[in-house]
């Protein structure tokens, strides 16, 4: 297999050389030797391997263990009986303004995770992040690979079958990092520092996250005395508490994700993250984020669950994911809330979200040709300026199937700060026939190949900055209402951006300058022989595809109302 998959990636498919870029015109020579050209093989679908957990996770409290294993919506009090199917003093989300912070270990950025960087080492690793920035470089991975894939919401009411079926805008938004180099390895860092002028990038959302994370994984009576202000902290409790991690290993990169909670009622390693997800207007209007907004009804256009779960699948899904997958997590526990009051709790398994994200249940299959594809970007960009920390901006121009890259040193001393901007471009193969990406995405078998161009642009530098000032701008629009452009997932920053209007002072933006018609970057001959030793009904060394999904279902219509109650 080893041989196999050796000349299946060495063959050469690019015998057309024409400028993707028309401007400036280059000659054949020249643009091979700047263009890289690469395939992702069938091959990139396995689960990342592990190399270590920290610790073990802590357990969920309060009676919240049925809603891992029933499907659906749990109200926290049933509206038509005020019966609490959980313990009432769930019903009040504890308050930011008194939970003490300093007693949390606090985010640690992927640069100063020391045992991250040790792991990275002792593996080979030459690129090393956490979930928190490397999830929203995946999803813009994803947007250029699916090419406005709609979501699938077959199993929502009639309302949802006329409400867009794509991405927010939230999602679609650039997001900024800084590659910190030391040692021979290069850490993956939210860059922020070109937004610093607008303030902090914590919200209220994001700390209630945090908080609410504590409170379902500690007994009532010890999560006061452990996080509450007015509580003094136990002298066998000086430390900070400690939070659990899974490092997991692709090819060149070690990952770290963050793991919330455990039971050994679920399959797999039982593992499962805890999200809070405020209400409608709480997520559009943070000014007044103590909002009236109350959940009434399972289902509906307004006030109900089935509206945040539509909201879910178009704004984080892709993130929660991608987070499961790096965690190797079974699914995700949701608490929908207004700030001041739990309406109630959802369990997702990941499966769901891959039904509700691809129409089946083999994310696995899309997770692993995104990471592929960030793995070669990563090994790209990083010989602009080799052995120096980057810092680097990602843009998906979906209309065009483009993505743009901008690249730059974080330190300077010279009067020009030097920046480059690299292109990149997908085609897809479904065996040896070429197909959309949107078609790849939602293929469950068959041998998948991603045939990837990456090349540096070669418009001057006013423009190249004139294109990256334009994402900036972009990002700027969740800035504008004190929202994290790249969201914190560890954090729980789970604000969705996706009715924020446009900066009042922004440029009117068309599209960039140079987007073009491109040319095809490949002949069909020469791609039938780069593919001909590839199954055209299978993975090759055979199937790594799961066995025909049964469809999954949201199930609104079968709500747990069990009248147990935690004593």
């Amino acid at each position: 297999m080893r041989k196999r998959r050796a000349a299946y990636e060495s063959s050469s498919i690019w015998n057309d050389t024409s400028s993707p870029d028309p401007i400036p015109r280059l000659s054949a020579h020249e643009e091979k030797v700047r263009a890289k050209h690469g395939l992702l093989s069938p091959f990139d679908t396995l689960p990342l391997q592990e190399v270590q957990n920290s610790r073990k996770a802590p357990r969920i409290k309060h009676n919240l263990v049925r809603v891992l294993t029933n499907p659906g919506v749990h109200w926290l009090t049933e509206p038509r009986s005020n019966f609490d199917n959980f313990p009432s003093y769930l019903k009040e989300v504890p308050s930011v303004s008194e939970f003490a912070f300093e007693r949390l270990t606090g985010f640690v950025t992927s640069s100063r995770d020391s045992e991250l960087l040790k792991l990275a080492k002792a593996h080979g690793c030459k690129f090393a992040g956490s979930t928190s920035s490397l999830t929203g470089m995946l999803s813009l991975i994803y947007l250029l690979m699916a090419e406005e894939r709609p979501i699938d919401v077959s199993t929502l009411s009639t309302h949802y079958q006329k409400e867009p079926k794509s991405f927010t805008p939230g999602q679609r938004m650039p997001v900024s990092v800084t590659l910190r180099y030391k040692d021979g390895i290069y850490a993956t860092d939210s860059h922020v520092e070109h937004m610093v002028q607008l303030g902090s990038t914590e919200t209220v959302l994001s700390q209630l996250g945090t908080v609410m994370e504590k409170f379902f994984t500690m007994d009532f009576d010890k999560f006061k005395m452990a996080y509450m202000k007015r509580e003094p902290v136990s002298l066998k409790r000086k430390e900070p508490w400690q939070e659990s991690y899974r490092y997991a290993m692709h090819n060149q990169f070690l990952m770290r994700a963050q793991l919330d909670c455990y039971s050994n009622l679920l399959p797999g390693s039982g593992i499962f993250d805890i999200k809070t997800r405020a209400a409608v207007p709480v997520r559009y209007d943070l000014e007044k984020y103590r909002a009236n907004y109350r959940i009434l009804t399972i289902q509906g256009a307004w006030m109900s669950f089935e509206k945040e779960y539509y909201d879910l699948i178009r704004s984080a899904f892709l993130k929660y994911s991608f987070q499961a997958r790096i965690g190797n997590m079974d699914g995700v526990l949701v608490a929908y809330h207004n700030t001041r009051e739990i309406f109630g709790f959802q369990y997702i398994p990941l499966e769901e979200m891959d039904q509700r994200l691809y129409g089946h249940s083999n994310g696995q299959r899309v997770f692993g040709k995104c990471v592929g594809l960030l793995d070669v970007l990563f090994t790209e960009i990083t010989k602009s300026f080799p052995e120096q920390s980057v810092n680097c901006t990602f843009e998906t121009d979906t209309k065009h199937n483009l993505m743009r890259v901008w690249v730059e040193p974080a330190e300077w001393e010279g009067p020009e700060r030097p920046i480059v901007r690299y292109d990149v471009r997908l085609r897809h193969y479904i065996g040896r026939k070429k197909v959309s990406g949107s078609e790849a995405v939602g293929s469950r078998t068959g041998g998948w190949t991603v045939a990837y161009s990456i090349w540096k642009n070669q418009r001057p530098r006013e423009l190249i900055l004139k294109g990256r000032r334009h994402a900036w701008q972009a990002q700027m629009r969740i800035y504008k209402f004190g929202l994290s452009a790249n969201e914190r997932v560890e954090r729980k920053d789970d604000v969705d951006p996706s009715h924020l209007d446009p900066l009042a002072d922004a440029e009117t933006a068309g599209p960039p300058d140079d987007v073009q018609s491109l040319q095809e970057l490949e002949k069909p001959s020469a791609v039938s022989e780069a593919l001909a030793s590839v199954k055209s009904d299978g993975e090759p060394g055979g199937s790594l595809d799961s066995p025909k999904p049964t469809k999954t279902s949201a199930r609104w219509d079968s709500l747990e109302s069990e009248s147990s109650k935690e004593m």
